[in-house]
């Protein structure tokens, strides 16, 4: 299905995928994209799949906002946002330059081993702070986040890594969804104009709904849930992500 006409079956799909992944963000501060990207580039497309991941994951991390706006740490989201900004035109070049599978194989792999070295040093976290992470933090995230959609595992990594306290990650990363995401669809459909699908204004508005769902059942969620079973549920959508990305890229090598 790679036009703007969008079946019954897709838009319930998509709805489905809008539920989960938002009530995934509302819990751990991410998820949406690790959720919604196999589906929505499997109906729309590749480029169009990740703008509309891209942007409905900004409308998601907005409804999140609303609701946990006051655990933001303004100190701690504003370097990895401003430095990730500078990271998207990196990570556009380099998807445009570099064949996807390799690209989704290498890069699903580093960010596995940062995973898997982030949860061992688990018990030291803290350890990673001052600006000079952070830098390193955002700027990667921006440009593996346009390359791959991989952005929000490498946040999980800087989070443990620095003890970022999870109740104020997963608020303080929603503006970064928010900015990040809309910069880097708009700078793709800048370079790929056929990426942007025009959708039908229903379809938007049951987007949004679905979110406010997700959102909703996220938050009945997290009210029985302790920080640390979060910050696990964190990790392990992060490793799915990665999972993801690497086995898309094996495929694609082995492939041809």
């Amino acid at each position: 299905m790679h036009s703007a006409r969008v079946t019954t079956t897709a838009a319930l799909v998509i709805a489905l995928v809008l539920v989960v992944g938002a009530a995934a963000q509302r819990v751990t501060g991410l998820g949406f994209a690790i959720v919604a990207a196999p589906v929505l580039v499997l109906l729309v497309g590749p480029a169009p799949g990740v703008v509309l991941v891209n942007v409905l994951g900004a409308v998601v991390a907005l409804l999140v906002l609303l609701r946990v706006r006051r655990d933001v740490d303004p100190r701690r989201v504003l370097p990895v946002t401003a430095t990730a900004l500078l990271g998207v035109p990196v990570g556009l070049a380099l998807a445009r330059a570099v064949p996807a599978a390799w690209l989704e194989l290498v890069l699903g792999a580093l960010v596995l081993v940062a995973l898997a070295v982030s949860a061992r040093a688990a018990r030291g976290a803290g350890a990673v702070s001052g600006v000079v992470p952070a830098v390193a933090a955002g700027a990667s995230s921006g440009v593996l986040h346009a390359a791959a959609g991989l952005g929000s595992p490498v946040l999980s990594v800087y989070a443990v890594l620095s003890g970022w306290p999870q109740r104020s990650f997963t608020a303080s990363v929603q503006p970064w969804f928010v900015v990040v995401g809309l910069v880097a669809a708009v700078l793709q459909v800048a370079l790929e104009p056929t990426a942007l699908l025009p959708l039908p204004w229903t379809l938007w508005v049951g987007a949004v709904a679905a979110a406010a769902v997700g959102t909703g059942l996220g938050e009945l969620l997290v009210r029985r849930l302790t920080p640390a079973t979060a910050r696990r549920g964190l990790l392990v959508l992060s490793v799915l992500g990665a999972s993801t990305i690497l086995l898309e890229g094996l495929v694609g090598v082995v492939a041809g």
